[in-house]
This record gives structure tokens, sequence and C-alpha cells, in this order.
């Protein structure tokens, strides 16, 4: 894996996908990032706890929503192997 940069764009594979959105969460955050999902958008990299764990290092990526859903921070965690690429 390369390494990450702060507000670099991350896109998630499908199976990436399928681990944002697992955590429990409501209504309005399914929504956005079902419609982020749907059409193949990047989220971004967000700060980075130290150290990673080697055995299975969880990102941390968001996404600031657009008004439709409230302008929203959402905040996701999921293994270095859900993403596609970088750019």
């Amino acid at each position: 894996m390369p390494p990450l940069r702060r507000h670099q764009l991350a896109y998630l594979s499908a199976q990436g996908w399928q681990a944002a959105l697992e955590p429990a969460r409501d209504a309005q955050a399914l929504d956005c990032l079902g419609h982020w999902c749907a059409h193949g958008l990047p989220l971004v990299v967000t700060r980075q706890p130290l150290p990673l764990a080697p055995e299975r290092p969880l990102l941390h990526l968001g996404l600031s929503a657009p008004p439709a859903w409230g302008r929203r921070l959402l905040s996701l965690r999921v293994p270095a192997t859900a993403i596609a690429w970088f750019s």
C-alpha cells in the first residue's frame, strides 16, 4: 500500500463499500453513502491513528456530505484491502 496523505482521494472496491456500509448508521447516512457507492464517488483520507495495525489495518476515511444530506461529516473505517485505488 502506498503512503497515505491527508485529503488524498480513495476509491473503494465493491467489497470495500460493503465493509463501509456494515456498521449501524442512521437512515440519512445510509442514503448518502448509498448514493456515493452507486455513483463510484471517492472518499477522502483523514488522519490515521499511529501505528496502523500491520495484521489488518483499518484506514480512516471521510466524506463531507452535500446539502441534500445536511452537510454532515461522515467517518468510515475500512480495511486496507477495501481500497480499489487512490488518486
